[in-house]
C-alpha cells in the first residue's frame, strides 16, 4: 500500500491493460483511491488509463465520459493522441456493434 504514489499505481494499471486485463487495471486504479482516502483525485494520466480500461471492458459510456474528461484537463498531454484515437473509435461505433 503506497498512499500518495499514484504513478506506481498507474504503472501497475498500464501493465494490466497491456496484458489484456482491464478489470484488474480498474481494480488497481480504484485501490489507489481507497488507500489514499476519499479526497484523493486521480491524475489526468489515471483518467486516461481508466478510460482505456472501460473501453476494453465494453463500458462505452464510461469510457467516452472519462476520455473526454482527460482531454478537457490535458488537451496536449502525453496520452492526448491515443485518447483522441480511442474516443474517435468509440464515437464512430454508435450502434455498439464493435
Amino acid at each position: 500500500m503506497l498512499p500518495g504514489f499514484e504513478p506506481v499505481y498507474n504503472g501497475m494499471a498500464w501493465a494490466r491493460l497491456v496484458l489484456g486485463r482491464p478489470a484488474e487495471a480498474l481494480h488497481v486504479l480504484e485501490s489507489y483511491t481507497e488507500v489514499s482516502g476519499p479526497d484523493a483525485r486521480p491524475s489526468v494520466d489515471g483518467l486516461f488509463l481508466r478510460g482505456e480500461a472501460y473501453r476494453a471492458l465494453g463500458q462505452r459510456e464510461d469510457a467516452v465520459r472519462t476520455l473526454k474528461r482527460y482531454l478537457e484537463l490535458s488537451p496536449a498531454g502525453q496520452y492526448a493522441a491515443p485518447a483522441r484515437r480511442s474516443l474517435g473509435l468509440l464515437l464512430s461505433d454508435v450502434d455498439g456493434s464493435g
